[in-house]
């Protein structure tokens, strides 16, 4: 999502009163789109969807089969679980990105929406900030510091990581504990998940000999 764009939210509840009572709540910050059963919540995901709000109890299933939807199609977007219980277990273990104890005053609404769209934004600029970390480096290679100095490619990728860096200090400074532990974890499943992707490599290879 660019940050001249407003987010879109998908809210899915099983009442169809509850929804519109959240989309009364945050409609002027966001663009909406809401469902009251599973199969309709998958109907309306794409990449689009920034923050999905998932009840638990839906009539045709519960809100992980909507949850597990997201992450099989590899969408970018946060999912906060909406549930009239207390959480049993470490939000990162359960998969959601965040859990809402109904009932869901508009404040807390607020500030979980605005939490997760924080988190994602300072994971794109991570993840764009080291790639061209990684391109600076291969041009450091392989030019001469003049050929550097005079080049405007160099220079616009240059000021681009001074911008992310900037930004992702300032989304930063807006974290909270739960921010902060849900960044750290977001970087420790990405490395795991590089490490076993070298390692299915590495098999391949050897396989190959």
């Amino acid at each position: 999502m660019a940050a001249s764009e407003r987010a879109t939210v998908l809210i899915v509840d099983d009442e169809a009163s509850i929804a519109e009572g959240y989309v009364a709540s945050i409609r002027e910050e966001y663009d909406l789109l809401t469902a009251t059963s599973r199969r309709s919540a998958t109907e309306l995901l794409d990449s689009r969807v920034d923050v999905a709000l998932v009840g638990r109890r839906l009539p045709d299933g519960r809100g992980e089969a909507v949850l597990k939807r997201i992450r099989e199609q590899e969408l970018e977007c946060r999912v906060a679980l909406l549930s009239a219980a207390e959480p049993t277990t470490d939000g990162s273990k359960s998969g959601f990105d965040a859990h809402l104890c109904k009932p869901v005053t508009e404040a807390e609404l607020h500030e979980t929406v605005e939490a997760l769209l924080r988190r994602s934004e300072y994971d794109s600029c991570m993840r764009e900030y080291f790639a061209l970390l990684s391109r600076q480096a291969a041009l450091q290679t392989e030019r001469s510091k003049m050929d550097l100095a005079a080049s405007a490619e160099y220079q616009r990728l240059t000021e681009r990581v001074v911008q992310l860096r900037t930004r992702s200090r300032q989304i930063l400074d807006t974290f909270d504990r739960r921010d902060f532990r849900a960044a750290f974890q977001d970087i420790s499943d990405d490395t795991t998940d590089a490490a076993d992707s070298s390692d299915a490599r590495e098999r391949s290879e050897e396989i190959d000999d």
